[in-house]
């Protein structure tokens, strides 16, 4: 079963779209290396390392990132491909887990720690991809981008609380906590890699560049709760996460009422991101045009995710994938073998 094409039909990003016509050619590099290889080397099964090539993370970066070279892309497709993975383990993980990865992950992304040094099955995905990324990005940048990927972890750590802990959260909690584990703004913070250019500091955490990455994410995360809808209602923890499952459950609303509500809240974030977008405050002569550049670039990454989840992917779709005991079993696995290697 598709995913529910009278909901999604519905979720119109009024933004402009443009796919890197590299794609293809740097998915065929990911299947081909990066998954038959290094990731089946960690000892990925068959099975598992079949759906990560079906969940196609260079077509993701291709919509993402339209106009990088293919060198460029490859590097952007390796930490899509990590996104993928590391959430595949981590959603079905306890707090304090996600949260202990999260110091993990992030000292590996800024050079505090070498992979060996730790029992995190991707460390080396992650030492790869730093190494990848400081040909593009200077050392503080990449040291934010660090930062937005542990803001994401720490999404997933409270997304555990109630996704593990069956505990219904509010409305309001959903759309905050998915704004963080909806995992854009780490992708933000790559934009230098295709803009060639890095925002300084006082601009990336200007309050109305924060609140418009944190309104694409929510426009994408609710798109993601309507095409989850189908497998998140026959899923008993996903179902905890998804704002359309919520509000019916708080409400008790019928299906009709909590999408026509979901519309509501879908349209409302992209007019607040419309409205800060074209009313930003004057950043200086020098910076201006970066900005606006920079903005488009985010406001592209909704459009392009709806364009590549419906028409390339399955991930999200009824039936196309489902957390399986498998990834737990080969992170298990992967840390047991790194303590015997500690203590020889």
């Amino acid at each position: 079963m598709k995913a529910p094409d009278h909901i999604t039909s519905r979720l119109i990003y009024p933004y402009p779209f443009l796919k890197n016509p590299l794609a293809e050619k740097a998915q065929k590099h990911v299947e081909d290396f990066l998954i038959d290889i290094e990731y089946r080397e960690l000892g990925y099964q068959e099975n598992v390392l079949k759906s990560f090539k079906g969940t196609k993370t260079a077509y993701i970066a291709g919509w993402w990132f339209p106009t990088v070279s293919y060198e460029r892309l490859l590097v952007l497709s390796r930490f899509m491909t990590w996104t993928m993975a590391h959430d595949d383990i981590f959603e079905q993980r306890s707090e304090s887990r996600v949260k202990e990865a999260a110091e993990e992950v992030v000292a590996i992304l800024k050079g505090q720690m070498m992979p060996h040094e730790t029992d995190y099955i991707l460390g080396g995905q992650l030492y790869r991809l730093r190494r990848g990324l400081l040909y593009y990005m200077s050392e503080k940048a990449v040291a934010h981008f660090a930062d937005m990927v542990d803001f994401y972890m720490q999404g997933v750590a409270m997304e555990s609380k109630y996704r593990n802990g069956g505990v219904w959260p509010t409305a309001e909690e959903v759309i905050r906590v998915r704004s963080q584990s909806i995992c854009m703004r780490p992708f933000y913070a790559l934009l230098p890699v295709e803009m060639k250019v890095e925002l300084p500091e006082e601009i990336l955490s200007h309050p109305d560049i924060v609140k418009l990455e944190l309104l694409a994410g929510n426009a994408i995360a609710r798109y993601n709760d309507a095409e989850s809808y189908f497998k998140d209602l026959d899923n008993e923890e996903g179902k905890y996460l998804n704002l359309l499952t919520v509000m019916m459950h708080h409400n008790n609303w019928t299906e009709e009422e909590a999408v026509e509500e979901l519309i509501k809240i879908f349209n409302e974030h992209n007019r607040e991101f419309r409205e800060l977008q074209f009313s930003l405050p004057d950043f200086g002569d020098e910076w201006n045009e970066h900005v606006g550049n920079y903005v488009n670039y985010v406001s592209m990454t909704a459009t392009g995710w709806k364009r590549c989840s419906f028409y390339e992917l399955k991930r999200y779709s009824y039936g196309g994938w489902v957390a399986s005991p498998d990834y737990l079993e080969i992170e298990d696995n992967f840390r047991e073998r790194s303590k015997v290697k500690k203590t020889n």
